[in-house]
C-alpha cells in the first residue's frame, strides 16, 4: 500500500514557504514496527557481539556520573556516599589491600539427554584456582587463573586440558556492592567411571554484571567478600540483588554426539535475574567473625541458536545459593576461609539444563599505606564524585 501526501514547512530563517513530498511505504513501516517492538529478539541481535553488552553494562553503571570539570573542588557532582553506623562497621578503604586465595570457584554445567530423565555433568578439569586481588578506596580488580603447579591441576592425561582465566572488577558505591565480570573456558570432561569422554573443543564464555544492595546500616557486606571493612559488632541484612548474564555456549558435532545430542551447539544467552537473601555475621574477640548467608532468585533467558539461526522460547530460570565463611581480620592482616554452593535450573533450555558449582575459598591478605601517586587521583575522584 503506498500513500503520497504533502507535507508544508516554514523556514524560520525567512525563506519562502515550500512543500515537501514524500512517499510512504506502509507496509514497510508496519514490518519495521513489528520487528522494533519486538524486543526479546533485537536484544539478542544487538548483543550479537560482547563489545555491544560490555559497552551497556558500562554506560548502565555510570549513567549517573556527570562530567566534573568546572565544580568546585569539594562538592560532588553526585552523591554516591551512605551513611554508616561505625559502632557496627568500621570502613578499611583508605588502605591499599592485597589478596591471595586458593578456590574452587568454576562451575559444572549439567545437560538433559531426554533418556529415562538421564543428566550428564560435564565439569573441567582445573580443581584450584588462584586469585589475586588489588583494592583501594571504592574499586577492586581481580584476576584468576590456574597454576599448573598445584598437584590437583595434573591430571590432563586423565581429564584433559582446561584452558580457564578470569578478570573481575568490584565497584564499593554507598550501599551498594557492584561486580563486573569476564570468564572464558575451554575444556571438559564428562563427570563418571575412567576412562572419561573429553570434551576438549566445549567452549563457554560469560560476561557478567551483578549489584546488590545492603539495607541498613550496621551490616557489612564488604567485610565478608572484600575485606575492604570491619564488621565490629554482630549483625545482619536483608540484600537483594540483580545479575546479568551474557553468555556464549559451543560444541562441535562430534562431542555433541557424545552426550546425546544429535546437534552441535553455538548458543548465546542472555539471563536476567532478580534474587533476595539475608546475611548475618557474628563477631567474637573483636577481631574474629562467623557468617552466614542465603538466598533465592528467579529470571528469565534470551537465548538465540547461531547454528539454525533460530530463536528459543522465552526461558525461565530459578536458582538459589548460600555461603558459610569465618575469619580473622586486623587493621593490617586479615585471613578466612569460605565455603559457597549455587545452582540454577532453566525450564526449558536443553544445553545447559542446570548450572552449579560448590567453591572453597581459603584466602590471607595484607594491608597497606598507599602511595601518594595512587592516592591523590582516587581522592580526586571521591571529592568530584562523593564515592
Amino acid at each position: 500500500m503506498m500513500l503520497r501526501t504533502k507535507l508544508k514547512y516554514i523556514n524560520l530563517i525567512g525563506l519562502p514557504v515550500g512543500r515537501l513530498m514524500c512517499r510512504i511505504n506502509l507496509n514497510s513501516v508496519l514490518l519495521k514496527l513489528k520487528r522494533i517492538l519486538n524486543v526479546p529478539m533485537l536484544l539478542l541481535k544487538i548483543c550479537q557481539r560482547p563489545i555491544f553488552v560490555f559497552g551497556l553494562w558500562m554506560g548502565l553503571f555510570w549513567f549517573g556520573l556527570p562530567s566534573a570539570y568546572g565544580q568546585e573542588d569539594d562538592k560532588p557532582l553526585f552523591n554516591f556516599s551512605s551513611p554508616r553506623d561505625t559502632t557496627y562497621r568500621r570502613p578499611l578503604f583508605d588502605y591499599l589491600q592485597f589478596k591471595l586465595d586458593l578456590n574452587t570457584d568454576i562451575n559444572s554445567l549439567i545437560t538433559d539427554t531426554g533418556e529415562d530423565d538421564t543428566l550428564l555433568e560435564m565439569a573441567p578439569n582445573e580443581k584450584v584456582l588462584m586469585r589475586l586481588s588489588l583494592d583501594y578506596k571504592f574499586l577492586g580488580v581481580a584476576i584468576d587463573f590456574a597454576p599448573g603447579f598445584l598437584p590437583d591441576n595434573k591430571d590432563d592425561d586423565l581429564k584433559g586440558e582446561t584452558k580457564f582465566r578470569r578478570l573481575g572488577f568490584r565497584f564499593n558505591l554507598g550501599r551498594t556492592y557492584n561486580i563486573l565480570e569476564y570468564e572464558n573456558v575451554q575444556g571438559y570432561y564428562l563427570v563418571g567411571d575412567e576412562p572419561y569422554e573429553l570434551l576438549p573443543e566445549l567452549r563457554t564464555q560469560t560476561y557478567r554484571y551483578k549489584t546488590s544492595y545492603i539495607f541498613g546500616d550496621r551490616f557489612s557486606l564488604r567485610a565478608i567478600k572484600a575485606q575492604t571493612e570491619k564488621q565490629l559488632q554482630s549483625a545482619g541484612a536483608f540484600i537483594p540483588s540483580f545479575e546479568f548474564q551474557f553468555q556464549e555456549y559451543d560444541l562441535n558435532e562430534e562431542e555433541a554426539g557424545l552426550i546425546g545430542l544429535p546437534f552441535p551447539i553455538r548458543e548465546h544467552k542472555m539471563n536476567f535475574v532478580v534474587s533476595g537473601g539475608y546475611s548475618y555475621t557474628w563477631v567474637f574477640w573483636d577481631d574474629f567473625f562467623f557468617n552466614l548467608s542465603g538466598v533465592l532468585g528467579a529470571g528469565v533467558s534470551l537465548e538465540k541458536d547461531y547454528i539454525n539461526n533460530t530463536h528459543a522460547p522465552l526461558d525461565y530460570i530459578m536458582g538459589l545459593g548460600g555461603s558459610m565463611s569465618m575469619g580473622y581480620s586486623s587493621k593490617r592482616f586479615f585471613a578466612g576461609f569460605e565455603v559457597e554452593g549455587s545452582a540454577e535450573e532453566f525450564a526449558y533450555s536443553v544445553f545447559p539444563y542446570q548450572k552449579s558449582n560448590t567453591a572453597s575459598i581459603l584466602y590471607v591478605g595484607i594491608r597497606l599505606d598507599a602511595p601518594r601517586f595512587i592516592e591523590e587521583p582516587f581522592s580526586w575522584v571521591e571529592r568530584k564524585t562523593g564515592f
